[in-house]
């Protein structure tokens, strides 16, 4: 009977702990954020989501969403950006580190979309 409730315990404690660690690895730091951009006739509808790692400095940040002319669609904005940063007191510091432009979704021109974005 002890060993039983022995191995109970035991088996109860090894699934917590395989729990933990699985759950740690499915939810990854990440932050989304409406954002809506207004520059003279243009407005852009934008969804960035942040996927990052604290330990290392990196993540992607994942830009979709509708630009407007005058309130006409214009295009869609789809693209992945990775980027590092660093930290200097109260002050964070990006940089983008490659540009993965979803060309079977993204209608618009770099020229264009610098219009609504920073410089990635």
């Amino acid at each position: 009977m002890l060993a039983c409730l022995t191995l109970l315990f035991l088996g109860v404690g090894l699934g917590h702990l395989i729990h933990l660690y699985t759950e740690k690895n499915r939810d990854p730091e990440k932050c989304t954020a409406p954002v809506i951009v207004f520059y003279n006739n243009i407005q852009a509808n934008l969804t960035l989501d942040f996927m990052y790692s604290l330990k290392k400095r990196t993540g992607v940040v994942s830009i979709s969403g509708t630009y407007y002319v005058d309130n006409k669609m214009g295009g869609v904005i789809r693209r992945d950006v990775s980027y590092v940063w660093s930290e200097n007191k109260d002050s964070t510091h990006f940089i983008s580190t490659d540009i993965n432009k979803v060309t079977r979704d993204e209608t618009l021109s770099d020229a264009v979309i610098e219009t609504v974005l920073p410089d990635f």
